[in-house]
C-alpha cells in the first residue's frame, strides 16, 4: 500500500497560491538539510545489524513463495520494520481560478527502522517531495521545486499479535517558495495498525502548527488517513485510503480518496513493490484540484544486512 502519506504538498493549501521568487539562500539551506539527513540515514543503513545473511537464497523473494506473499502484506503495513525507498508519482489537474493548472509531485519516501533494546522499534521516514506547476494562473508558466519537506518518526512498542501502534514527532522543513508554503512548522504524529488474516487495516494521524514568530503561511492542520488492505498468496495488495487534511487557519478540507493495485516483484536480487493507483477529489480547497488523481510508485526493499 502506498503511504505517501502526508503528501506535504497537499497538506500545503492547493489552492494555486503561489509566492515570490524564493531567495537563493533559503533554497541552498533546505537543500542542504535534507542531503545532509539522507546522507546520515545511508550511513545508519549500512551499519545495520544483519537480518538475512547475503549467502541466503532469494527463494523468500519468489514469485511463487509463501515469503514473498508475507512480505507483500508486511509493505502494507507502515510500520513494519523494513527498509525501504518509496519513490512515488502523483498528478493532479483542474488547480487555480481557471481550473487549468497541473501539478506533477515526485515524493522521495525513505523509511529506517531501528530495532531497541527492550523489544520496541523506532521507524523514520522522510517525505520529500519535488512539485511542478503548470497554468496554475494566466501568465504563471512553470515551476519546479522542492516542496516542503516532512520528517516524522515513530515509537512502536512490541506490538500484540494482531495490533501495532506508534506515536512520535513530525517536523515540517521549508521548500521552495514558488512550490510550498516555505514554513517551519512542527507536532505530533499517531498511526495505528490491525492485521487479521489477509487484511491489514488502520490510520494514520498527524497535526502540525507553524513554530515561526512571523511565518510565510500560517500553518494549524491536520492530516488523517485511515486506510484497509488485502493481500494475495501471489503477492498482490489491493488498498483502499483517504488522505483527509483540514486546514484550521482557512476552514477548508482536501480529501483525496484513493485506490491502488500492487505487485511485488524482484529485479535481479532486489525485491520492489510496483503500484498503480487512482483517486477523485471528494472535496478540495478553493482553487485546489478538481476530478481524478493518478499516482505510480515504485517502493525499493533493502533487507537488513
Amino acid at each position: 500500500m502506498a503511504l505517501g502519506r502526508f503528501n506535504v504538498t497537499d497538506n500545503h493549501r492547493a489552492s494555486g497560491h503561489v509566492g515570490a521568487s524564493s531567495p537563493t539562500g533559503r533554497r541552498v539551506r533546505t537543500a542542504g538539510s535534507v542531503l545532509a539527513l539522507l546522507v546520515m540515514m545511508a550511513s545508519v543503513a549500512e551499519r545495520a545489524p544483519a537480518q538475512v545473511s547475503p549467502d541466503t537464497p532469494n527463494t523468500a523473494l519468489s514469485s511463487q513463495g509463501g515469503g514473498s506473499a508475507d512480505l507483500a502484506q508486511e509493505l502494507a503495513n507502515p510500520l513494519a520494520a523494513v527498509i525501504s525507498v518509496p519513490l512515488q508519482f502523483n498528478y493532479d489537474h483542474g488547480i487555480g481560478p481557471f481550473e487549468d493548472g497541473t501539478r506533477i509531485t515526485a515524493n522521495f519516501q525513505p523509511v529506517l527502522p531501528f530495532s531497541l533494546d527492550n523489544g520496541a522499534t523506532l521507524i523514520t521516514r522522510v517525505i520529500l517531495p519535488v512539485v511542478r506547476l503548470s497554468d496554475v494562473t494566466p501568465g504563471s508558466g512553470t515551476k519546479t521545486g522542492i516542496g516542503d519537506t516532512l520528517l516524522v518518526g515513530w515509537y512502536v512498542p512490541p506490538p500484540t499479535e494482531k495490533l501495532t501502534w506508534g506515536i512520535g514527532p513530525a517536523l515540517q522543513v521549508p521548500g521552495d517558495e514558488d512550490v510550498s508554503s516555505a514554513t517551519w512548522a512542527a507536532g505530533f504524529t499517531l498511526l495505528g495498525v490491525y492485521t487479521t488474516g489477509p487484511w491489514t487495516m488502520g490510520a494514520n494521524f498527524n497535526h502540525v502548527w507553524h513554530i515561526e514568530d512571523d511565518p510565510r503561511v500560517r500553518t494549524r492542520r491536520s492530516f488523517l488517513q485511515p486506510f484497509v488492505a488485502y493481500s494475495t498468496p501471489n503477492s498482490m495488495s489491493y488498498s483502499l485510503q483517504a488522505e483527509s487534511v483540514y486546514d484550521w487557519v482557512n476552514e477548508e478540507w482536501s480529501v483525496p480518496i484513493m485506490g491502488t493495485v500492487s505487485k511485488l516483484a524482484t529485479v535481479g536480487k532486489l525485491p520492489i513493490n510496483f503500484s498503480a493507483g487512482v483517486g477523485h477529489w471528494a472535496e478540495s480547497p478553493k482553487y485546489g484540484p478538481q476530478g481524478w488523481r493518478y499516482r505510480l510508485q515504485a517502493q525499493l526493499v533493502f533487507p537488513k544486512r
